[in-house]
């Protein structure tokens, strides 16, 4: 595969979002309010200037109608789990230095697939919000991008986390040569602008929806490539109760039907 192929195809779901709006009929400027279910404090990465927000929180406002589909269809994402027509969709911005996020990766992930994810109830998209605070962030995310663009992100996605104390230019050849990735092209792909670029593009999306801190988890309904929020977590939230507020966006979801 070349260069430029592995940049188109991460390219394309550095922006896949974009469609998600913060006014008119996605509500994400509602009112939030703290859901009761919420029982522990959560704790996450925070970038500068800013401080934890510990609630996972409902947004309220009418659901639009169903847009039309996309008018040609996207390839698989290999940044995600789970089907593209599951009826819950998580995306998760996420930092390879932030304790929370690999607590959920090793914690929460394992019980979210088992029950949901390949059940094909939800589906999951990681997307890169390397924090400023966090100097090898931003070239984890890049190993886990050029380990996409050979099949193989969420290997490298649970490697990252696994060494979180051990991040540093010389670990990512290693990963690569522990998940047998063709050594030479991921060698060209971490030195390829593109492709920080893409990250880039993500971290600008998280910071235009009010995203500051890691990890932070939007839920809700795709409506062709648009996305209608429906729950807004930041912080650290553990399996009870995301597994208690997809089940009743499930349970929602069957009852309108």
């Amino acid at each position: 595969m070349t260069d430029t192929t592995q940049t188109s195809i991460l390219d394309t779901y550095s922006s896949g979002f974009l469609g998600m709006r913060k006014n008119g009929v996605y509500p994400w400027h509602a009112t939030g309010v703290a859901l009761a279910a919420m029982l522990v404090s959560l704790l996450g990465c925070a970038g500068p200037a800013t401080r934890d927000n510990v609630a996972l929180v409902s947004t309220v406002g009418e659901r639009p109608a169903k847009s039309a589909p996309p008018s040609r269809p996207m390839p698989p994402n290999p940044m995600a789990l789970g089907s593209a027509t599951a009826a819950i969709t998580i995306i998760e911005f996420s930092d390879y230095q932030c304790p929370y996020c690999r607590r959920f990766h090793e914690e929460v992930l394992p019980a979210l697939r088992q029950a949901y994810i390949d059940t094909g109830k939800v589906q999951l998209i990681f997307k890169d919000f390397p924090l400023s605070t966090h100097s090898e962030a931003m070239p984890a995310a890049l190993a886990g991008r050029c380990a996409a663009a050979q099949g193989k992100f969420w290997p490298m996605n649970e490697l990252l986390f696994s060494h979180q104390d051990k991040l540093e230019a010389t670990l990512y050849p290693r990963l690569a040569q522990t998940l047998n990735l063709d050594a030479e092209a991921f060698k060209k792909c971490m030195q390829n602008p593109a492709l920080r670029q893409a990250v880039q593009r993500d971290q600008n999306q998280a910071r235009g929806l009010n995203i500051n801190s890691t990890p932070s988890l939007l839920i809700g309904r795709m409506q062709g490539e648009r996305m209608v929020i429906e729950r807004v977590g930041h912080g650290f939230t553990n399996f009870a109760t995301l597994s208690s507020e997809l089940d009743k966006l499930l349970a929602d979801g069957t009852s309108t039907k």
